[in-house]
């Protein structure tokens, strides 16, 4: 019969024991009864919900909130600086360009989530595509190639932070997974 290490035990799940059939009480899969650990695999178990994810992060929807709203004072603060004749100065392309896909990446990475978890990414980097687009045409009047392509590129980069921080997230938890597993 399989062992189960102490502390790997966690949700609730309904299942009985494999050798004498009594039911399992909720954070054991050690028999009460006739003292054997079920024969569930550890896919099984995870499965059923009985050996804990090692997932980490913020869980708190008002995470996100602070994340939109950081990442709005950060795009402001790039048009602060902003040169609005020729646009694209070094000071606002830096912090468009990298400041701005570091905040999304380091929000993205301690966010912890099961659902959507790529959306926030899109909801954040595409409004920043369609604003800076419309920015630019109130400033020029007109919106040309050079226009959309400079919102693409600082829209794409805020994607980008969002997404690398959620890789990175999940290679943690998978690091993680793997060291709970031995």
């Amino acid at each position: 019969m399989m062992e189960v290490p102490e502390g790997k035990i966690m949700a609730q799940r309904t299942f009985n024991c494999n050798s004498c059939n009594a039911p399992l009480p909720k954070y054991s899969t050690l028999c009460e009864y006739c003292g054997m650990y079920s024969s569930f695999s550890p896919e099984e178990l995870e499965k059923i919900g009985a050996i804990s994810q090692p997932d980490f992060g913020i869980s708190n929807s008002k995470y996100l909130i602070i994340t939109v709203l950081g990442a709005a004072i950060i795009y402001a603060l790039g048009w602060r600086f902003e040169d609005l004749d020729y646009l694209l100065d070094e000071r606002s392309v830096v912090i468009w360009g990298s400041g701005l896909p570091l905040w999304l990446a380091i929000s993205a990475f301690f966010w912890k989530t099961n659902w959507g978890e790529y959306l926030p990414g899109i909801s954040i980097s595409l409004p920043i595509f369609l604003f800076h687009m419309l920015i630019i045409w109130l400033i020029k009047g007109n919106i040309n190639d050079d226009g959309v392509g400079i919102s693409a590129a600082f829209g794409a980069g805020a994607l980008f932070g969002w997404v690398a921080g959620r890789l990175f997230h999940k290679y943690i938890r998978k690091i993680r997974k793997q060291a709970n597993s031995e």
